[in-house]
């Protein structure tokens, strides 16, 4: 797994480890577009206007097999689970200390993104498919 990071500020590398494939805001429409596999696009929000990072997050949303997440050090965001709740795998807010965003973080997020996905969601089925009801003939 690896981390893509569409940024300005070349700052914001210290959080991953290892260091991160860096784009700018403008190759996120491409990205979107095409989502490159085994990674995870990391929007850093304070890149982009408050209005044009809420149609990035629509835009991000939309895109099926692109897993995404959003680095927000400036605290932009006033509803932190919007980024859940449109599709993002996670969200690092502004106390995420350097090397953070490390191996295990990427995996651990990648199976969240995974468990959202529908056309991967019936392939992970929480029950036992040999513990369902057998009708009530069976009985």
């Amino acid at each position: 797994m690896k981390a893509i990071l569409v940024c300005k500020s070349r700052s914001l590398e210290l959080l991953f480890d290892p260091s991160p494939e860096r784009k700018s805001p403008q190759d996120l429409e491409a990205l979107c577009a095409d989502p490159p596999e085994d990674s995870i696009v990391f929007l850093d929000a304070a890149a982009l206007p408050k209005r044009a990072l809420a149609e990035a997050m629509d835009r991000l949303s939309s895109s099926r097999h692109l897993r995404w997440a959003i680095i927000d050090r400036t605290r932009i965001l006033k509803d932190t689970a919007l980024v859940f709740h449109l599709g993002g795998c996670d969200y690092i807010g502004a106390d995420a200390e350097e090397g953070s965003i490390d191996l295990q973080r990427l995996d651990r997020a990648a199976l969240f993104a995974s468990r959202m996905d529908p056309d991967t969601r019936a392939h992970h089925s929480h029950r036992s498919h040999g513990s369902t009801f057998p009708g009530w003939d069976a009985l």
